[in-house]
């Protein structure tokens, strides 16, 4: 399922950044985390079709500035995308992540857009452009969801976190437990 060399080049960077700890300095820990709070983000955001750059991305989530020429919608998306970003860290320490930390995840991250049940399970059929085989119908969402937060909590594959981590991606991504953000493009956006 997963490449052992892609596999084996994580685990060697992951055990490069083992050794250089405890990075114990607040000042390049901060930095670092920044650092990937901006590149994340704009990464991920990019994916999904937002035009903002990583650098407006860094001066719209470390000034609070807005950037001209983008919508409203590809800002809130990085405003979204960082306090999502912070969420994260705030579970470092928890046990599991839970069902509520996912819908809360999405709350975050669909900050500004409340056409997208910000924190709530979908309660529609959605259809995801490119993808080939059909998400399941919004009825199976509940189970679907409660079974996979069930998985994340007692899966023995913890031992191999990059393995495990790619499953909980290709799992959560497979039911689509919310509702994804529709894109438009910037002409249809003016039109209304």
């Amino acid at each position: 399922m997963f490449s052992m060399e892609l596999i084996n080049e994580c685990k060697a960077r992951k055990d490069a950044v083992s050794e250089k700890k405890p990075l114990s300095d607040p000042f390049t820990l901060s930095q670092i985390k920044d650092f990937y709070r901006v590149h994340n983000v704009w990464s991920s955001n990019a994916i999904e079709g937002n035009t903002l750059t990583e650098e407006e991305t860094a001066i719209i989530l470390r000034d609070g500035i807005t950037v001209g020429q983008h919508t409203l919608g590809e800002m809130f998306e990085a405003i979204g995308g960082g306090k999502a970003y912070d969420f994260m860290f705030t579970l470092l320490e928890s046990e599991a992540v839970t069902q509520d930390d996912i819908l809360h995840f999405h709350e975050l991250v669909t900050f500004g857009q409340p056409e997208l049940q910000s924190g709530k399970l979908r309660d529609v059929d959605v259809i995801i452009t490119g993808l080939d085989e059909n998400l399941p119908p919004y009825q199976d969402v509940p189970v679907l969801f409660e079974e996979f937060a069930k998985w994340l909590s007692e899966s023995e594959n913890k031992e191999e976190i990059i393995v495990f981590a790619a499953e909980a991606h290709a799992r959560l991504v497979s039911i689509h437990p919310c509702i994804p953000a529709i894109k438009m493009d910037k002409e249809s956006e003016k039109n209304g």
